[in-house]
């Protein structure tokens, strides 16, 4: 027959077991950040306009540092011991200014509390920032899917809107080439918003 004190030592037993392996999974993450540079040689005419990317909208499960998993039954999960080095919303927010300053072709002003004039807004919704696996698991891609918008400023008008989806098949269904994958997508869908952007006439409609 069990004694209380052996009940209390096996479930003290089994919490500093579960502590034990919540501690060396945290030790074990892996933190990756996808890159997205875009050249200065970019193409297309320089504008004498200057416009500040909003921190984007997203659902609360891609507001995370959690990389974000859809499986072929449509389900969402997260990987294990795996992160991104910033929630999403902020990840693409700095990626893009990164991306606009480095094209040498507009300024890009980073936040609603900087008191740099501005003369437009950017607005911009994420639907999708996943890796998706499909064919029972044994192919796999990276996703990104943002709603963009440019708001005048001084108008406080709507003046252009567009959906931007972009899927980057990786090598293979491991980690490490997803994030490879991830690279690419943001690298894409970077090039794709700076260059919309840039066509926008802002300085007609300010």
């Amino acid at each position: 027959m069990k004694t209380p004190s052996f009940d209390l030592l096996m479930i003290s037993a089994l919490m500093l077991g579960l502590s034990g392996c919540f501690s060396a999974g945290a030790k074990n993450t892996t933190v990756y950040t996808p890159r997205a540079t875009i050249a200065s040689t970019s193409p297309g005419p320089a504008v004498a306009w200057q416009i500040r990317i909003d921190t984007p909208h997203s659902s609360e499960f891609l507001d995370s540092t959690r990389i974000a998993v859809r499986r072929a039954d449509n389900t969402l999960q997260v990987f294990e011991a795996v992160r991104w080095s910033d929630n999403v919303p902020d990840l693409l927010q700095s990626k893009l200014s990164q991306s606009f300053n480095d094209s040498g072709k507009i300024t890009a002003v980073v936040g609603l509390d900087n008191n740099t004039a501005s003369d437009a807004l950017l607005l911009l919704d994420i639907r999708q920032f996943e890796a998706v696996y499909e064919d029972n698991d044994r192919s796999a891609s990276a996703v990104i899917s943002v709603q963009a918008k440019i708001q005048s400023l001084k108008s406080n008008r709507i003046i252009a809107s567009k959906h931007f989806l972009v899927n980057v098949p990786a090598a293979d269904k491991n980690i490490p080439q997803v994030m490879t994958a991830f690279d690419s997508a943001l690298q894409q869908v970077s090039q794709d918003i700076l260059s919309w952007s840039l066509t926008a006439d802002i300085a007609a409609k300010k």
